[in-house]
């Protein structure tokens, strides 16, 4: 791994989702990205076998994602990725989206991706979701609403659900 991804994440919920990565289900996996372009790349060396959808909907992102992915490419295993930037999610179905949200975002788009989620996700799949907030209980609440039942994993400076 580069000295680059060596580093810890700097975003609480990126690190959230990290220590999660167990939890992915795949082999098809779609990552929502807002912001941070590491998370990406330390998931695909985390999970080798899954196959990754990254969507964005910034362009300026998108791009960091691929110089990311360009910068770390002798290190990360050869499965398949696809990147997307549009205004809707790719279609699926996927066995797990992942959403890394911050605690400063916008809720109504965060509402709308979780809703997007859960159209997305396979039956029996998972949907895995965290925030930089670890006192987070509005997230936690849209998330009973769309899906019902939610695990909790807490961490220091934020959670996993």
């Amino acid at each position: 791994m580069s000295a680059e991804s060596s580093r810890p994440l700097r975003n609480a919920s990126d690190r959230a989702i990290l220590a999660c990565a167990d939890r992915i289900l795949g082999p098809s996996v779609l990552v929502v990205m807002q912001s941070g372009t590491r998370l990406i790349a330390e998931l695909m060396n985390a999970c080798p076998e899954m196959s990754w959808d990254v969507f964005t909907f910034e362009h300026f992102l998108l791009t960091s994602v691929i110089e990311q992915i360009e910068q770390d490419e002798r290190d990360l295993p050869t499965g398949a990725i696809e990147l997307h930037c549009a205004p809707d999610l790719p279609v699926g179905p996927f066995d797990t989206v992942v959403i890394p949200t911050l605690a400063g975002g916008a809720a109504e788009l965060t509402r709308d991706l979780l809703q997007d989620a859960a159209d997305r996700v396979k039956p029996n799949g998972r949907v895995i979701v965290s925030t930089d907030n670890p006192s987070d209980t509005w997230l936690l609440k849209q998330l009973k609403a769309v899906f019902g039942r939610v695990t909790v994993e807490k961490q220091s400076d934020g959670v996993c659900y």
